[in-house]
């Protein structure tokens, strides 16, 4: 709370200076989420109760809500490796998704059988595709991320298979 507060404190939004004029209080949360860093979402997500982090977690097709909260993390922490510039591609990072069992996710079953794509950025990819199919039905995303991986530089025992991409993964039904 203590963040949370510090975080309303410093914001200059519009929204927040019309709250605090108006009704002088802490912000409600569905206000205060406006100004959530991801970090802090994933966060408040593993601190629900089960009971509604099944219901979120079915909301976007997950049949557990430990997938909802371990994909959130791995996405928190990946984008904060790719905000820092650091190496991405053939590292294994440090929050992994955790992999749905086979028939959980017809979409992500593929991964459910290849335990080194589970362990490499394309298991946070794949789940980052997963929701988006939800949340931005419309998102050309998967397009995007199949031209630049086709952009990936041929060099000596360098390949982009070392990212956890399997052979032919733009033809997986996930990513059409």
């Amino acid at each position: 709370m203590d963040r949370l507060d510090a975080v309303e404190a410093r914001s200059r939004e519009d929204f927040v200076k019309h709250f605090r004029q108006r009704y002088g209080s802490r912000l409600p949360i569905w206000v205060s989420i406006e100004l959530w860093e991801f970090g802090t979402l994933s966060v408040f997500l593993e601190g629900l109760k089960w009971d509604d982090q099944q219901v979120i977690a079915r909301r976007y097709g997950l049949p557990r809500p430990e997938l909802l909260t371990s994909w959130m993390r791995a996405l928190n922490h990946t984008r904060n490796v790719c905000a820092h510039h650091s190496r991405l591609w053939n590292r294994s990072p440090a929050d992994q998704p955790k992999p749905a069992k086979a028939g959980e996710i017809p979409l992500m079953d593929h991964l459910a059988r290849d335990t080194r794509a589970q362990t490499r950025l394309y298991a946070v990819a794949a789940a980052a595709q997963f929701m988006l199919r939800t949340i931005s039905p419309r998102s050309r995303w998967s397009e995007r991320l199949k031209i630049h991986a086709a952009s990936f530089p041929p060099a000596p025992g360098t390949t982009f298979s070392q990212s956890g991409f399997p052979l032919d993964w733009e033809a997986l039904p996930l990513w059409s």
